[in-house]
């Protein structure tokens, strides 16, 4: 059976199962089980096999998460906060986000991460 994290579909057959790589839940994306695949909403990101959406907002993240590697980019939150200068506000993170540090555009103010 299909474990959490992985994406099923009805129907879904692999060929070679020592490689199961083809049924992980891909970035941008979240699978609350196996048979369900859904868009990561808006104020939320999600890497790959991410079961639930995890929160874009770094106040959360420092909260939550702080020593935990952010996808994409290098570092975890808070060598991203304080190494690499990311916004502790103004970030923003769009349907269908794969990171947490998504800048809002400009002309813009964000004032909250959706």
């Amino acid at each position: 059976p299909c474990t959490p994290g992985q994406f099923c579909a009805e129907g879904t057959f692999v060929a070679d199962e020592s490689d199961l790589t083809e049924l992980e839940c891909p970035p941008g994306s979240y699978c609350p089980d196996p048979s369900q695949r859904l868009d990561c909403p808006p104020g939320s990101y999600c890497i790959e096999r991410t079961v639930d959406p995890l929160p874009c907002d770094y106040m959360q993240l420092l909260a939550l998460m702080p020593f935990s590697p952010l996808p994409v980019e290098s570092g975890t939150v808070i060598q991203r906060l304080r190494d690499e200068g990311d916004p502790l506000q103004g970030n923003v993170c769009p349907v269908g986000s794969v990171k947490p540090n998504g800048l809002c555009e400009a002309g813009f103010y964000c004032p909250n991460s959706t």
